[in-house]
């Protein structure tokens, strides 16, 4: 279907390096979209758009023909305005127009990049409701076919500052009406909208998060480290790792080798540290920062034997958390690993319903004593290691986006 189809993609990016150009985990939504549409259609371009706390900060535009470069290029008066931007989100109390500033600088890109090709385009997917309202003006002047709006972190509270919030709500709303195809990570996401919005236009198609194919690997139980505890992510009050440290002290007693390992950095990490140092935990507990290098850091994970994805529960349920799919568990799972999860993303019901890990509330007894009943017995662990990599198997990038495109073309 896509083979004789060209795709324009323009999309928000967080490079934190320059190690991470090209690694969706840690530079942005779309870019294993855009390494599965190289080989399968016609054209794809690709406009990479950085946010304000971005190391690499150009403006950058791709594209790619029949499976061969043609285009790269970087706007370098984006790229300054990126820099002002970013100066100026220093300052308190400018954060909403220094999100306004951004969003008109999305909107130039695109057109800039429309001007640079000199193309047509079949499919235009916009990463959130500016991109994509920016691509039904490209429809109207008949540069694109069909617009996308792929929505990635939608929630009724999407921001905590009320004015924010409304603005984000007016743009989703807009976005809805005017494009073709809304994308959405989860189906609780089109239920609320369609509840809360009226004249819903867009098609609703559900893409949650995958791994790439050839990251699916499930190392031998004989060589994992048996009774290893692993994290990685953000270390943000959300992301509830204190939990971890709570719950070592407990399972200590039962596997006196435990070994955990927390990867990852955020404003919580001091306080996580010191925790595990008042808690005499210091020669249980290793704490690797932020490991930019994908490769090293699945290596970790493969050899781990249960890894933990604690958010935090909130009595406010219209948070982003609740309602959007998330990452860390989809690579846990990847790389074979059982995952004892909250009950906060809603991937939590399918990894308990088919025992590729353990749902639990917000609580150190039951983070115990699930970690204890995957760990006890290698029979047990095995078989959660194995239904886990099953799991992995049916959400690769490409079966996704197989579906994705299969439903946008569809009539």
């Amino acid at each position: 279907m896509l083979e004789e189809k060209s795709v324009f993609i323009a999309s928000y990016c967080y490079l934190l390096s320059e190690k991470t150009e090209g690694d969706s985990y840690l530079s942005g939504p779309s870019e294993d979209l855009f390494a599965y549409l190289i080989p399968r259609c016609k054209e794809a371009a690709f406009l990479r758009q950085p946010l304000s706390d971005s190391i690499v900060s150009n403006v950058y535009l791709k594209r790619v023909h029949k499976g061969v470069l043609k285009d790269e290029r970087v706007m370098s008066f984006f790229n300054a305005l990126h820099r002002y931007i970013a100066q100026k989100a220093s300052f308190t109390g400018l954060g909403l127009i220094v999100s306004i500033l951004y969003k008109f600088r999305d909107i130039f890109s695109i057109c800039w990049a429309f001007f640079i090709l000199k193309n047509k385009y079949d499919i235009f997917i916009g990463v959130e409701s500016v991109n994509a309202l920016t691509g039904c003006i490209m429809r109207l002047i008949g540069l694109v076919n069909i617009v996308v709006y792929d929505v990635i972190d939608y929630a009724p509270e999407r921001f905590t500052g009320k004015l924010a919030n409304k603005i984000f709500h007016k743009l989703d709303r807009c976005a809805l009406r005017f494009c073709n195809v809304a994308v959405s990570q989860t189906s609780l996401i089109v239920e609320h909208r369609i509840r809360l919005y009226n004249n819903i236009r867009a098609k609703q198609v559900v893409k949650p998060s995958g791994i790439a194919h050839d990251r699916l690997e499930k190392i031998s139980l004989s060589r994992i480290n048996r009774h290893e505890v692993i994290y990685a992510g953000l270390v943000h009050e959300m992301d509830g790792v204190e939990l971890i440290v709570g719950s070592a002290i407990e399972l200590l007693k039962t596997f006196p080798d435990l070994k955990v390992r927390i990867i990852g950095d955020g404003d919580q990490l001091d306080k996580i540290k010191k925790l595990s140092r008042d808690s005499n935990l210091v020669n249980h507990i290793q704490f690797m920062g932020f490991i930019y290098e994908k490769n090293l850091l699945e290596d970790y994970l493969k050899h781990a034997a249960v890894a933990v994805a604690p958010y935090k529960e909130y009595k406010n349920r219209n948070i982003v958390k609740y309602f959007n799919d998330v990452n860390k568990p989809r690579l846990y799972l990847a790389c074979g690993l059982p995952v004892v999860i909250t009950k906060v993303p809603s991937v939590h019901r399918e990894i308990h319903d088919r025992k590729a890990g353990i749902a639990i509330d917000y609580s150190q007894s039951q983070m115990v004593e699930a970690i204890t009943k995957i760990l006890k017995e290698d029979a047990v662990l095995e078989q959660y290691r194995e239904n886990a990599y099953q799991m992995a198997k049916e959400y690769t990038w490409e079966s996704i986006f197989d579906r994705m495109f299969n439903e946008i073309m569809a009539d």
